[in-house]
């Protein structure tokens, strides 16, 4: 039943897609918080130490996709 909250949620334009995103990663959706992250950051959301340090991507730190998009917030 949360799961499917949590799609509700991501198909929403709400500007905090960042939160969704660590709640995404926190469960083992990696793919789909990597699309909400990204997302985030296309709308603005700029806290690359913040992102540094969030516990909640610690196992996707090797992956090129979320690289890429850290990358693209320092590059901002």
């Amino acid at each position: 039943e949360a799961m499917a909250v949590l799609d509700m949620i991501a198909a929403h334009p709400d500007p905090m897609q960042y939160s969704l995103a660590c709640t995404l990663a926190q469960v083992g959706r990696a793919r789909q918080a990597l699309d909400v992250l990204e997302d985030a950051v296309e709308r603005g959301w700029r806290y690359r130490a913040w992102l540094d340090r969030d516990p909640d991507f610690a196992a996707m730190r090797g992956d090129r996709r979320y690289q890429r998009i850290a990358a693209s917030i320092a590059a901002a």
